[in-house]
């Protein structure tokens, strides 16, 4: 019976430990604002910019993401603020160009 009882104590356990990791790495959706207040109040690590997409880490690890309207520019206010922004190139994903 102790046996028993130990094995579902330890088998618990390892489903929250489990759990808990698993909620750390997922990425929250969030406004372009939020990361921009986290920015001013020098929460963020780092945030990588893809086309209008801002994928931003905080200094706890969580990963959040965002959408910006396609010609703003917060490059330069991230920077300000020390955060390390990485700038890439949208994937092309646009097939009209492209020959058979």
């Amino acid at each position: 019976m102790a046996s028993a009882l130990a094995f579902l104590t330890v088998l618990g356990c390892l489903t929250w430990f489990a759990a808990a990791q698993s909620g750390q790495d997922s990425v929250q959706q969030v406004p372009i604002t939020g990361v921009l207040n986290l920015a001013d109040r020098h929460q963020l690590r780092s945030v990588t910019i893809i086309g209008d997409q801002a994928q931003a880490v905080t200094i706890k690890g969580q990963q959040l993401a965002a959408v910006k309207e396609s010609q703003q520019s917060i490059t330069e206010q991230l920077r300000h603020n020390g955060i390390t922004v990485f700038v890439q190139e949208p994937a092309n994903t646009d097939l009209q160009y492209q020959w058979f």
